[in-house]
């Protein structure tokens, strides 16, 4: 059976410790950025890593969730420029800590890192293999949210679809799924848009739009999330 750890990382970019889970021992890895709650447990709360655990018990993925900021950037309804200085320290602490402590972690120098994400998840998620693309191995998008300047003016920088309008060859494989069921609203409209800027740019990306039965919810994702691992990692 695979272990799961909770640390807490030192971060100076944040100032403070920031939560993370790790889950499995061995195989690729994985970071799973939670959605809107930001909560490093998320995936194993809501049925994320049970649906992973055959992977994970099989040692071909090891996946980590830290937490995020979002309801102190994106969502909150704070003053700005506070609010634009929290999404940059977060950035920072991802691109310049904390894919160095997975890799530490692998015993890996330079090791290509796979990322997922659902709904608010998968804006961090794009953003990532964008902006680090020579970081990244894949990424998988499930129902969502890439055009986030909207919600704090001033953070192009830092927004997934003016990433993509950079993107090129270069770019990791991205597979951006979204259903057409109940509560995915906006996450369709900005699914296609992102896969048609991105194959615009020559990126690799692969559109899943799936039927009405799949919903902005745990239940279709926890299966989404299965599938792809079937496609990722192979049959366990």
């Amino acid at each position: 059976m695979s272990a799961d750890v909770h640390e807490l990382l030192d971060s100076p970019a944040m100032g403070r410790r920031v939560h993370l889970w790790r889950y499995g021992w061995w195989g690729e890895p994985l970071v799973a950025f939670p959605s809107a709650g930001g909560y490093a447990h998320e995936w194993q709360q809501h049925g994320m890593i049970d649906a992973l655990r055959p992977w994970l018990d099989a040692g071909r993925v090891k996946v980590y969730q830290p937490e995020h900021e979002a309801s102190h950037s994106w969502l909150s309804d704070g003053p700005d420029e506070g609010r634009r200085d929290m999404a940059a320290r977060y950035r920072a602490f991802i691109e310049d800590e904390f894919l160095n402590y997975v890799a530490e972690d692998c015993q890996t120098p330079g090791i290509r890192i796979a990322f997922a994400g659902c709904s608010l998840g998968a804006a961090y998620t794009v953003l990532t293999a964008l902006r680090t693309p020579e970081r990244v191995s894949t990424c998988l998008g499930l129902s969502g949210r890439y055009h986030l300047e909207p919600f704090l003016a001033g953070t192009a920088d830092l927004d997934p679809m003016s990433a993509a309008a950079k993107s090129g060859a270069h770019t990791p494989p991205i597979d951006l799924v979204c259903g057409t069921g109940a509560w995915e609203g906006r996450c369709v409209d900005e699914t296609r848009a992102m896969a048609d800027v991105l194959t615009g740019r020559g990126a690799p990306v692969r559109l899943h739009l799936l039927g009405p039965k799949a919903t902005h919810g745990w239940p279709s994702w926890t299966r989404q999330i299965a599938a792809w691992a079937t496609l990722r990692w192979g049959p366990v």
